[in-house]
């Protein structure tokens, strides 16, 4: 009986976990490539992490850099958008570290936006 840490992967499973790896590693560049576009191509940076909002990717940094930049801009519906989809996220991940952030974020959001009105 072989152990569960040893177990033995078929041909399907192995190039599914490749697959996996590629794509978090492309990912992970494409978010590399955003946090540098923040000072010399803000509009690029937004971009592309929007396209990862869009999808309600995993990754905690487009939900935790976007709302700062919506919020630089004064775009304070974007902002609240972005952080309600990251608390939506977080939640579904189980992120309580994240979530906490995010739903103090967001409430802070909405208050400056009830002001404003």
């Amino acid at each position: 009986m072989q152990s569960e840490k040893w177990k033995l992967l078929t041909s399907e499973e192995l190039q599914q976990k490749i697959d996996e790896g590629e794509i978090v590693e492309r990912d992970w560049k494409q978010l590399d490539l955003a946090l540098n576009c923040e000072k010399k191509n803000l509009k690029r940076a937004i971009e592309i992490y929007e396209s990862f909002v869009a999808v309600s990717a995993k990754y905690p940094l487009p939900y935790l850099r976007l709302p700062i930049i919506y919020r630089k801009q004064k775009s304070i519906d974007d902002e609240i958008r972005v952080l309600e989809t990251a608390v939506s996220v977080f939640e579904r991940d189980k992120d309580e570290r994240n979530l906490a952030d995010a739903a103090a974020r967001l409430d802070k959001a909405r208050k400056i936006l009830e002001k404003q009105k």
